[in-house]
């Protein structure tokens, strides 16, 4: 089959691997639906799959002391194990990942030994690999323009280091190049907001970084790579994977936007002061989100409308944000004096202190009947009605 076939028969399909199967399985992008699966050798998990113009490979995990990069017959739908990578002995480290350019020119691999390497689809074969660094984890990609990400690290087409991106921001997560530009996210802690940011390889430096409402995922001690940021093909937006799911960022995520203001918290159900842990309140303020959005998802998310509000550094669950209004819930745990501080894409807020009081009772005054507004939520037990002027309720009788 010629080189042009086998690019379109890749790029109508999805291969996902599995770490305790000896199949690849096959899904048409087109349909959705499951195609015939890629057989691996016996003993071969494959872990991490890429395709470039004239090859798809797969890193599998082995049941013996050798791993391996097997090499994919999309045709024969099974999968083969090359003698050697080029000059190269196949035998990687059984963590490593792959990941292809976008014009299926090369497939790099990175490897947590600090090993990377990589296969040119021109040459069909291996042609460099190198050992610069002592240990690699976090983000991976491959660029048109033969520059290449591992970790903080931007290599050239050789694979020699150029120099390092920042690490103020904390550890990397994900990497996706666009054009001749790259945008990275980065992560210091689970509990905190993560960094979105513009990378130029020319420069080697990072451009406008940008808090994220969320936190981006992290790999773990046995999976320490982490794929974590796309860019839609449509050219408008970004998409993280982010720690209650995914995030998109509009392609301009960083045009500049004020940082939030609060001015005050209130019981939501009255407006007034007084807010108790658990309580449901309202934050007033400016910048708070770009956009008008509520939610009914259980459990609640702790992030809406790329607007995270934390107190006292714990994320709070948000039922409704607005330019100007956000309607959440307390953490249980607050208790006393405590800070409020709004994350949005604009920036972080000023911090707004307040106090949360043991109880707060309030009466949700939300109702309409007639000309009557701003009428209690309280019903009538005998007739099922709520309580308003021409249908009283009395001392001693129920409501």
């Amino acid at each position: 089959m010629s080189s042009s076939g086998r690019d379109r028969l890749a790029s109508s399909l999805r291969i996902v691997g599995h770490d305790n199967s000896q199949f690849a399985y096959a899904y048409d992008l087109n349909t959705l639906l499951p195609l015939t699966p890629i057989a691996f050798p016996q003993g071969h998990y494959p872990r991490s799959i890429a395709s470039s113009g004239d090859a798809t490979l797969g890193a599998s995990r082995v049941a013996g002391s050798v791993h391996t990069i097997d090499r994919i017959d999309l045709v024969a739908r099974t999968a083969f194990t090359p003698t050697t990578l080029g000059p190269y002995e196949n035998s990687v480290n059984i963590n490593t990942v792959l990941t292809a350019s976008a014009n299926g020119a090369s497939i790099l691999a990175v490897m947590p030994d600090g090993t990377v390497m990589l296969y040119d689809s021109t040459a069909d074969s291996f042609v460099a690999s190198r050992q610069d660094y002592s240990a690699l984890a976090g983000a991976y990609a491959a660029s048109n323009y033969g520059f290449f990400m591992a970790d903080n690290h931007l290599l050239n087409a050789s694979l020699v280091p150029i120099g390092d991106f920042e690490s103020v921001t904390g550890s990397s997560s994900g990497f996706v190049f666009t054009d001749q530009i790259g945008v990275r996210t980065t992560v210091s802690g689970a509990q905190s907001p993560g960094t979105i940011e513009r990378a130029d390889p020319n420069l080697v430096e990072t451009l406008r970084p940008t808090a994220t409402a969320e936190a981006p995922l992290t790999g773990n001690a046995v999976f320490v790579f982490t794929r974590t940021l796309a860019a839609l093909s449509s050219g408008n937006a970004f998409v993280a994977l982010t720690v209650s799911g995914f995030t998109a960022f509009a392609w301009n995520y960083d045009a500049l936007v004020a940082p939030p203001t609060l001015n005050q918290v209130v019981n939501a159900a009255d407006g007034t002061a007084p807010v108790a842990p658990g309580g449901l309140v309202t934050v007033l303020g400016g910048q708070l989100s770009p956009v008008n959005i509520a939610t009914s998802e259980i459990p609640v998310p702790t992030a809406l409308g790329e607007s995270c509000l934390a107190v006292n550094g714990v994320p709070v669950p948000m039922l409704f944000a607005s330019p100007s209004q956000i309607n959440a819930q307390l953490p249980f745990e607050v208790s006393g004096d405590a800070t409020m501080v709004l994350h949005t894409p604009g920036g972080d807020s000023n911090p707004l202190s307040f106090t949360a009081l043991p109880t707060a009772p309030a009466v949700f005054r939300s109702v309409v009947a007639g000309p009557q507004t701003g009428i209690p939520t309280v019903v009538r037990v005998t007739n099922n009605q709520l309580v308003t002027l021409s249908n009283p309720i009395h001392r001693g009788t129920p409501s």
